[in-house]
């Protein structure tokens, strides 16, 4: 199927006929790869989640009727470290070493790690949550894991990405080797040991009753958009682990507040940051709202 021109061929590509669907699976996965490869968590590059009306309502999250079963949420705090270190606005500053070197560029990568990983965490869980909780009649249990963040626990290697995207795989799998080359030996610790065991149990007596509690377990409270704590967080320091209920300490609203005030890199950074490595995101909806639908990237 030829187009006279782009125009053209996009709009017949929104369009529902079956010869968009046999174009589509006529092309070979090795035309279709290249084109996401800098998909990292934005839509708009790899819209892979579709509201196909069994998995993910027609409406989203913002539905009224929902296949109400027990549902787990878990995020780290630092969710957005690795895609915002290993985005191409920094990848010359990884490949010459600047990043650890060069005060500004790291001051940069602070301020997308740390406004980032905190919308991210609050999209992962408690914004999602809230979106759902009035028509979900089954608990929503929410986790947020810490670990990570103390580089005096951690290490280091591990500290520049904190509880980053990913970070309960080796809780899970403690012959994990996919994150050596990140995190160093950040989980051989006797903390990070217990922190697995105590995460393991949670999740085999979600998936064994439909509820994380039990076994001596600190009580895990589903979550409740007005109580007081409403979050499970894990941690653990060099020797012990500990499970406690809490409550995240911001909300979208005031995180942007705190980007507006934020004075560590300069505006035409932060301006060039929101644009190039904070847009478009999954968690970023707001914050694209909010200055402009900012937007550069191929």
């Amino acid at each position: 199927m030829v187009k006279a021109n782009l125009e053209e061929a996009s709009a017949w590509l929104l369009t529902p006929g079956s010869d968009v669907r046999d174009y589509l699976y006529s092309l070979a996965g090795e035309r279709l790869v290249p084109l996401m490869g800098n998909a990292s968590i934005r839509m708009s590059v790899f819209p892979h989640l579709y509201n196909d009306g069994y998995v993910i309502p027609k409406e989203g999250f913002d539905a009224t009727h929902y296949n109400s079963v027990p549902l787990l949420m878990l995020s780290g705090e630092q969710e957005f470290s690795l895609f915002s270190r290993f985005d191409r606005y920094f990848s010359s500053a990884i490949a010459d070493g600047s990043i650890k070197t060069d005060e500004s560029i790291s001051k940069q990568y602070d301020f997308v790690n740390k406004y980032g990983g905190q919308l991210y965490s609050l999209f992962n869980l408690q914004d999602s949550a809230q979106k759902m909780v009035a028509n979900y009649h089954a608990p929503i249990y929410g986790m947020e894991i810490l670990f990570g963040e103390n580089a005096e626990v951690v290490g280091e290697k591990m500290a520049v990405f904190g509880s980053f995207h990913g970070v309960f795989v080796p809780l899970l799998d403690t012959d994990s080797q996919n994150y050596t080359g990140l995190v160093g030996d950040a989980y051989a610790s006797e903390g990070a040991k217990k922190l697995s065991a105590l995460f393991q149990d949670y999740i085999y007596a979600f998936i064994a009753n439909g509820d994380p509690n039990g076994g001596g377990l600190t009580a895990w409270a589903a979550w409740q958009p007005q109580a007081e704590e409403n979050i499970l967080f894990l941690d653990a320091d060099r020797t012990t682990a500990r499970a406690f209920m809490g409550k995240k300490a911001f909300s979208y609203e005031s995180v942007l507040q705190s980007i507006d005030a934020d004075d560590s890199v300069t505006s035409e950074q932060k301006q060039a940051l929101l644009a190039q490595v904070m847009s478009g995101r999954w968690f970023s909806q707001g914050l694209d709202v909010k200055y402009g639908n900012l937007c550069e990237f191929d």
